[in-house]
């Protein structure tokens, strides 16, 4: 695993002590990736494709004879659609490789090309999988919440109704405000049920322990943003959407009934706008192409998402075509034909963050075993250490510098930055301010943005 969570890998049996030789091979082994598999994020597959700066092209070698597989396609942006896929052609040609795309809507991208050759699908009837009912009918969608207009209050009311049931209920918003909102109207309301709340907040520690009661508890709700969409292995029973993406409706629903023992509902409603969420023109937000439409709903029904890409890649296959900024040819000829690195690497990055954020280290003693808590004074303390130590090794002090941000990470919170709170109170290193008394800053253990006195709010 590479990644900013995960400590460096170490080779201990080649050395008896970690010596300077050690840590040399441990750092060149990571930025390399001297390893025979890497499994990472798409962020960093993105920085060693398109990447300019010293340390991201480090490991580009690497992508010679290699095989990539790259799983949920959907989540990026469908603006970089016709660049990604003409990209990732002339990689595999030029660089032998084999790129396999996984996604669980498969949209075909080759179609936003004009050369029709070496794509194959892995799966030829892939419509025996899709429509089997083990895995088409093993969640039924449920539309009747859209048909009145949504509040918290008409929401929670539902819930309560669905609890008497003692059943698994997952409830995600598109919106982050709105789902903590719901969270504590859920946490004032007398629920015969243990009700958590998980977002792109959520630590690892908080995700684990999350995982690990909803995997023992037979009754239970569960608020969350769409976090919860992918990488999280939990099976609910019941679950609750406000309606976005028809990519993310197939996405929630594969966390409903996923082992099959049972019957499993997903109820859609329409809350918050999908369009304000996401903000980087993404058409599939569009009210045409949501279950808000009963074309739509019979596409998630029946699994034909071909029908529903179909139109989606002709409309990115025309705007590639304007004559706009968005000009695919013109961009090839212009940008990447003139070896523009740094407008290319620009153009392709896969996150668009246009507010001005910081980072806040919450300074707690976390408990994360019946035998083992880790202290956050005592974290901050070891990475403030290693910072000033002028006579460390360069590559010790790297190895182990993200040694101590893997555990940071579990304190570190992202703020918009605002002009109301006095941050020259705090401690600071760089661009993370230190706060000692962490735990005021949760309510209910989930992080309470009001005390920060921004008045931002981030979505997910």
């Amino acid at each position: 695993m590479v990644n900013s969570l995960v400590p460096m890998k170490e080779e201990k049996d080649e050395y008896e002590d970690k010596t300077k030789k050690f840590y040399q091979k441990v750092l060149l082994d990571r930025q390399f990736l001297n390893y025979p598999i890497v499994l990472s994020t798409h962020v960093t597959w993105f920085k060693t494709l398109f990447g300019h700066e010293k340390e991201d092209v480090f490991a580009f070698h690497q992508l010679c004879n290699s095989v990539i597989v790259l799983d949920e396609i959907q989540s990026y942006k469908n603006a970089l659609w016709s660049e990604i896929i003409t990209f990732l052609k002339g990689y595999a040609k030029l660089l032998n490789m084999k790129i396999i795309i996984m996604s669980a809507t498969l949209p075909n991208l080759e179609a936003l090309t004009d050369d029709k050759e070496d794509a194959v699908n892995l799966i030829p009837q892939k419509e025996s999988y899709f429509k089997h009912p083990v895995f088409a009918e093993r969640v039924i969608p449920d539309y009747s919440l859209l048909k009145q207009k949504m509040t918290l209050e008409i929401l929670c009311e539902h819930v309560q109704k669905q609890v008497l049931r003692k059943k698994k209920i997952l409830i995600e918003f598109i919106s982050k405000k709105s789902a903590e909102k719901f969270y504590g109207m859920l946490t004032d309301t007398e629920i015969d049920c243990e009700t958590l709340f998980m977002s792109g907040d959520s630590s690892i520690w908080e995700r684990q322990k999350i995982i690990e009661k909803l995997s023992k508890l037979k009754s239970v709700i569960l608020v969350a943003t769409q976090v919860i969409e992918a990488g999280v292995d939990i099976d609910m029973d019941i679950g609750y959407k406000d309606c976005s993406k028809l990519d993310s409706e197939e996405q929630f629903m594969g966390r409903i009934n996923r082992s099959c023992k049972g019957e499993g509902i997903v109820y859609f409603f329409n809350l918050d706008s999908a369009r304000m969420v996401y903000k980087d023109g993404d058409i599939r937000v569009d009210t045409e192409f949501t279950v808000m439409k009963t074309d739509m709903q019979e596409i998630l029904r029946t699994k034909n998402f071909s029908d529903y890409y179909g139109e989606i890649l002709e409309i990115e296959r025309n705007n590639k075509k304007s004559e706009n900024e968005n000009n695919i040819v013109h961009f090839f000829k212009k940008e990447v034909g003139q070896l523009a690195y740094p407008k290319v690497s620009d153009k392709m990055h896969l996150i668009d963050e246009q507010r001005e954020m910081m980072n806040v280290f919450l300074s707690r003693t976390l408990t994360l075993s019946a035998t083992e808590k880790i202290c956050g004074d005592e974290i901050w303390q070891e990475y403030e250490s290693l910072l000033h130590d002028q006579s460390m090794d360069y590559s010790e002090q790297r190895v182990r510098l993200h040694e101590i941000k893997c555990k940071m990470k579990m304190f570190v919170y992202q703020i918009e930055k605002g002009n109301t709170f006095a941050w020259d109170e705090y401690e600071a290193i760089g661009d993370i301010y230190f706060i000692k008394d962490g735990d005021s800053y949760f309510e209910n253990g989930v992080l309470n943005r009001e005390k920060f006195g921004t008045g931002g709010e981030m979505f997910f």
